[in-house]
């Protein structure tokens, strides 16, 4: 009983750091961060209530997604990178976003 309510807690900390254009915040009240986005994702996809806020938060994501495949932690802010794998991590939990995953692979090799 206690785990459930833990896990639930954390489900709904997690839902109230929605932002509207589709994604996360890292806390509740700030804008949109690629690596809270992607675990957001990571820790709701084991739950399928949530596809629908998944399938927006990872096509957010993927719109933040530079042409050569890396997905910086900021626009303008290209060198930090280092977000890039959590995405792909993301994209393979929501499925269907096997472009993308191919893009961000291939800039790591």
């Amino acid at each position: 009983m206690e785990l459930r309510w833990s896990i639930e807690t954390c489900i709904e900390n997690i839902l109230n750091r929605q932002v509207s254009e589709g994604g996360f915040a890292q806390r509740a009240g700030v804008g949109f961060r690629p690596d809270a986005t992607a675990w957001s994702v990571i820790a709701l996809s084991g739950e399928r209530l949530y596809n629908d806020i998944i399938e927006k938060a990872c096509r957010h994501l993927s719109q933040r997604q530079l042409s050569d495949g890396r997905v910086p932690i900021y626009d303008g802010c290209n060198a930090a990178c280092w977000p890039t794998p959590l995405a792909i991590l993301a994209w393979k939990r929501a499925g269907g976003f096997k472009k993308e995953i191919d893009l961000a692979v291939k800039f790591f090799t």
